[in-house]
């Protein structure tokens, strides 16, 4: 028994038991692109300064200002250290005065025999 069915006629709804009508590789292949869209989103920056790195543009104005300033400053401190170790000197040389002279004083003081 076949039934004629006009070819312009609407199909009848279809009733599924037990299975969807998406078929089973839809639902993983959309999990990979969203987990794809959310870690390029997450990595754009780091890629953008991986590739202006590369590029050159990496060390701006303010990284070479900061070294010059970072530069100064160990030259000062430079001269800091050796103006430290004159001062120490000084101050050595000072303690030894100060106890030749504390040395005298404690010395019986020197008689000439008559």
């Amino acid at each position: 028994m076949q039934v004629n069915v006009p070819p312009d006629a609407p199909l009848p709804p279809q009733i599924f038991v037990g299975r969807s009508p998406v078929p089973e590789w839809v639902a993983p292949f959309i999990a990979v692109i969203i987990f794809a869209v959310i870690g390029a989103v997450m990595l754009w920056p780091l890629v953008r300064a991986w590739a202006k790195r590369i590029e050159g543009r990496g060390a701006e104005s303010g990284f070479a200002e900061e070294l010059a300033q970072l530069r100064e400053r160990v030259a000062e401190l430079e001269h800091t250290g050796a103006h430290m170790a004159e001062l120490e000197e000084r101050l050595d040389f000072a303690e030894r005065l100060l106890s030749q002279r504390s040395e005298r004083e404690n010395l019986p003081a020197h008689r000439t025999p008559v």
